[in-house]
């Protein structure tokens, strides 16, 4: 048993954020969260002036199946004897280089996907980052992933094959278990009297596309509304043609990509067809994204759509943080983009019961931060209770992206944060007429004070006139004819060690 004391706790639940709070933590759960708690614990942690929020999910990746994307034999992702039915589980690996590379950066659940270039991927898990070689998976087999983007085939051609596959999945009812052969299914068809079964299985899709037993159950499960189909898709036309094959065959949807989802917000929610996005997304890679804009995950929150913040690399995949920010420089909700990193995936992968956020009974799963580092670097990991993870250095410190570090637009350049950041000076007159409100304006407006008999004495730390010469031998620069010299530094404010994971 163990007590967190006076931190500011990010529940993501309807209580918001409690200023001062405590928690308490017992066999791995959480017991209670709130203030002034009685505790009797043996460990008691005080973190004051400290952050707590919940553990990150990554909501789509392939952490734990792909070390090296450009390299084979590293890769466990995909499959050229299965499609739908492929499963993942038994190919995740705890140690991969990956894992811990991301739980420092605050993911602590990974939902792992396969990523097989046909129309079907395979069936997604959940895995938690522990590094253990067992116990790491927590929910197995929860969706089936697709995607209609990519390759020589028409967009058409994948929606009709998909639509074809499901309705063959419909018809097939052989009963058998998973593990069996083609020349089975046939058997047990004729035994059964339903040879058309095996006709309309010959005649109704292309020339070299089959399907196995575990691809037609995982394709039923489906149908049968066990697990959503989770299915990558950008353009708005695309989207409602998912959408409209959702509602004739009464499947869960769930869309991932959706960089024009903005388009179609109001039959996203109306559907309650939740969306998997990454909010950088704003430039076109193809002729699928040209209508991508920054305040995607504003304009689809406020439709309605339920929204999952992720990253498109596994490798960091922990960069949602970054999504998220941007996000909310660009209108959406602060406590909505913390829902869509932690409680949302929960929900729709149906871990809520457990995970995502911190109240009584959930998995004692948190990321704790120094408040002027909250969102960029976790000050430590707990999973189950434990410290899991600290700023322990980069172990991709070699890695030709880590260095050398440069200062890029961020948040406070991002949508609407530059007008509230700054402000119009105005004469008085201007803002007792309430111009601001007339026109419309975002920026803050303040009145103009007397400056015109302001002088150089007036100005702070620059009131003086000196007599400044530089010898031109050895560019000293001397000051009323004193050597002005300057100590070096001791400290450089945001050095390298600001963000060393």
């Amino acid at each position: 048993m163990a007590t967190v004391k006076n931190a500011k706790i990010h529940t993501a639940t309807d209580k918001g954020t409690l200023e001062a709070a405590d928690l308490l933590i017992r066999d791995g759960l959480i017991v209670r969260v709130g203030k002034n708690l009685n505790s009797y614990t043996a460990q008691v942690k005080d973190l004051t002036g400290k952050v707590i929020s919940p553990g990150l999910i990554s909501p789509h990746s392939q952490l734990g199946i792909v070390e090296i994307e450009l390299v084979p034999e590293t890769r466990d992702d995909r499959s050229e004897i299965y499609s739908a039915g492929l499963s993942i589980d038994s190919a995740f690996n705890p140690s991969s280089t990956l894992i811990p590379y991301n739980l420092t950066g605050g993911i602590t659940l990974s939902l792992t996907a396969p990523s097989s270039p046909g129309l079907f991927s395979g069936l997604t898990s959940v895995f938690s980052l522990t590094g253990l070689l067992e116990g790491s998976l927590i929910a197995s087999n929860i969706a089936l992933t697709a995607n209609i983007i990519g390759g020589e085939d028409s967009k058409a051609a994948k929606i009709i094959l998909l639509e074809d596959s499901l309705d063959l999945a419909a018809i097939t009812d052989f009963g058998l278990p998973p593990f069996i052969s083609k020349g089975e299914i046939q058997n047990t068809i004729a035994r059964n009297n339903k040879n058309n079964y095996y006709e309309i299985y010959k005649s109704s899709l292309p020339e070299g596309v089959t399907y196995s037993a575990r691809d037609l159950i995982a394709l039923k499960k489906v149908l049968n509304r066990q697990i959503p189909l989770v299915i990558k898709a950008n353009r708005a036309s695309d989207i409602l043609a998912l959408i409209d094959l959702s509602k004739r065959k009464n499947i869960n949807l769930v869309i991932q990509g959706a960089a024009e989802g903005w388009r179609v917000s109001e039959q996203l929610s109306k559907a309650k067809i939740p969306v998997i996005l990454q909010p950088i997304d704003n430039i076109p890679h193809s002729f699928n994204e040209l209508g991508a804009r920054l305040d995607n995950a504003y304009l689809l929150h406020d439709a309605g759509v339920k929204i999952l913040i992720g990253s498109h690399e596994t490798h960091n995949a922990y960069l949602s943080r970054q999504g998220a920010g941007i996000a909310v420089s660009y209108g959406l909700p602060w406590e909505e983009a913390l829902r869509a990193l932690t409680i949302n995936p929960a929900k729709i992968w149906g871990l809520e019961e457990s995970y995502g956020s911190l109240e009584p009974g959930k998995m004692a799963d948190l990321v704790t931060w120094k408040p002027a580092f909250f969102g960029i670097k976790p000050l430590g990991i707990i999973k189950g209770g434990f410290v899991a993870h600290g700023a322990t250095g980069d172990s991709a410190g070699s890695y030709w992206q880590t260095e050398p570090v440069i200062q890029r637009a961020q948040y406070g350049a991002c949508g609407k944060a530059p007008q509230s950041l700054s402000a119009t000076f105005v004469h008085q007159r201007a803002l007792d007429l309430d111009v601001a409100g007339q026109l419309g304006l975002s920026k803050p407006l303040l009145p103009i004070t007397s400056f015109t008999c302001l002088s150089k004495k007036d100005m702070r730390h620059n009131d003086a006139c000196p007599d400044i010469r530089v010898d031109p031998s050895t560019f000293d620069v001397f000051v009323d004819g004193e050597l002005a010299a300057c100590d070096p530094a001791t400290e450089v404010t945001l050095g390298q060690n600001y963000l060393m994971r």
